[in-house]
Formats: structure tokens, C-alpha cells, sequence
């Protein structure tokens, strides 16, 4: 038992001597980032970018994270995020891409062995293609060494491996592109993989390729001018999305 919460938090999670990131780094409100050729794990979460614009993340390895694996964080201007390797060991989030970030675009990285998938939040210009994702919703396993139970259920967790989501009420995002990524779902996922919560706008989400199980690309009815087609594997439906999974 731990009769000192906050010390029992800081021990697990925080190196001695970390930032506010809780990991390898945390750059905050910086321009012309350039984050390269890097190999990185932190025992926290690996890294964070945020407030910051004309972002560079390229050719790195993030090869073990005890928390998120990849931060976008909030607010973040003009990123390109290319030909890197995240592999998240069971961590948390693979991939979190917060609060209103502009312009950001995602192309040749592997994602793998995320806990609570890739979350996106708010977003506006993002263009994701040529990715691969690799079952990233272990945080869904019942094994209590990998997994985790939700409090509303008392069951395993259901995370999708992809979701975006909006922080203000009332609030949109878009436009998104997600185009020619291949999802390779782990043997937790849920049947519903990728999900759109309301207000979506302008979203295509073209010729990606779902492997290992049938899934289902969920798209909230509020969103508008889209197009979700030729992606193999998956089928689209159409229903309110529950978008509280990142805050979770």
C-alpha cells in the first residue's frame, strides 16, 4: 500500500533531475525545432513539443516509454513528422496529438505497442499518410500486468487505435486527412478502431488498410463533408461518438 501518494507518483513516473514532461524532454514555446537522428526512452512520458512552431521530428527512435510515447502537446504550429520509429512497450498513448494543433503532418513512421492508441485532439490541417500501426490498445488486455480496468465498467478498457476528439464544447476540427496507412490491430482492440467524434469537417479517410480482425470506422453524424471509402478491412458507420476516451 502507499501511504504517500505523491511520492509514490514522482518515484514511478518522474527521473530525478526530468521537466515538467516527465521524460527524456519537454521544449516549450520554441520556434524552428529540429529534433533529429535522436534515440530516445524515458521511464515517464518520452517527450513533449509544445506551444511550439516550425517543428521537425524526423528519423528518431523512441524505444520504451513507462507513460505516452509521442507528444505533439498543445497549441503546436507547422510540424512534420516523418520516418521516425515509437515503439510505446505498453505504455500509454502512442501518439497524442493535443489541443488545437495547425498544420501538422505525419508520414512514414511506424507506431507500435502503444496502451491507449493514437489520440488527436482538435486538430486543424492534419495530414497523416503512409504510416504503419501496430496494435496499440493494450491498455485493452485483461492481463492486469498489461491491461487496465475502467472505472465506469469494471472491465478492461476499449480504446481505439485511432480517435480524435475535441476539448470545447461546441467546438470543430478538421480539415484531416488520413490517406494509405496500414493498422495492423493487436489482439485487444475493439471492433470499433478508429473513431470521429462531433463536428468533424472536411475529412477524408481514403485507402488505409486494417489487418488481423474486421473493424469499424465510427464517424459521429454531426460531421460533415466527408469521405470515408476504400479502406479494406474496415466498414463505416455512422452513430454519436463518445469522444472522452483521451481524457481519460
Amino acid at each position: 500500500m502507499a501511504h504517500n501518494v505523491q511520492a509514490t507518483y514522482l518515484a514511478a513516473y518522474a527521473p530525478t533531475g526530468g521537466g515538467t514532461g516527465k521524460g527524456a524532454f519537454d521544449i516549450t514555446s520554441a520556434k524552428d525545432v529540429r529534433v533529429t537522428g535522436c534515440m530516445l526512452s524515458a521511464i515517464g512520458d518520452t517527450m513533449h513539443i509544445q506551444r511550439s512552431r516550425n517543428i521537425v521530428f524526423a528519423n528518431n527512435q523512441i524505444l520504451g516509454s513507462r507513460m505516452g510515447a509521442f507528444f505533439l502537446a498543445e497549441f503546436c504550429q507547422n510540424a512534420a513528422i516523418t520516418g521516425n520509429i515509437v515503439d510505446g512497450t505498453n505504455g500509454s498513448r502512442i501518439v497524442s496529438v493535443e489541443k488545437s494543433c495547425t498544420d501538422v503532418t505525419m508520414t512514414g513512421n511506424t507506431f507500435r505497442n502503444g496502451g491507449r492508441g493514437a489520440w488527436i485532439n482538435q486538430p486543424v490541417n492534419l495530414v497523416m499518410v503512409g504510416n504503419l500501426f501496430i496494435n496499440n490498445t493494450t491498455k485493452n488486455e485483461p492481463d492486469m500486468r498489461r491491461g487496465r480496468i475502467a472505472y465506469q465498467t469494471a472491465k478492461p478498457c476499449q480504446f481505439p487505435e485511432l480517435y480524435f476528439t475535441l476539448y470545447e464544447p461546441r467546438a470543430s476540427y478538421g480539415p484531416v486527412i488520413v490517406r494509405d496507412n496500414i493498422f495492423i490491430l493487436g489482439r485487444a482492440a475493439p471492433e470499433e478502431a478508429v473513431t470521429f467524434a462531433a463536428n468533424g469537417r472536411d475529412i477524408q479517410f481514403t485507402g488505409n488498410s486494417f489487418q488481423t480482425k474486421p473493424a469499424k470506422i465510427v464517424v459521429d453524424p454531426s460531421c460533415t463533408r466527408t469521405q470515408i471509402e476504400n479502406n479494406p478491412g474496415a466498414v463505416t458507420i455512422t452513430k454519436p461518438v463518445d469522444f472522452n476516451h483521451g481524457r481519460r
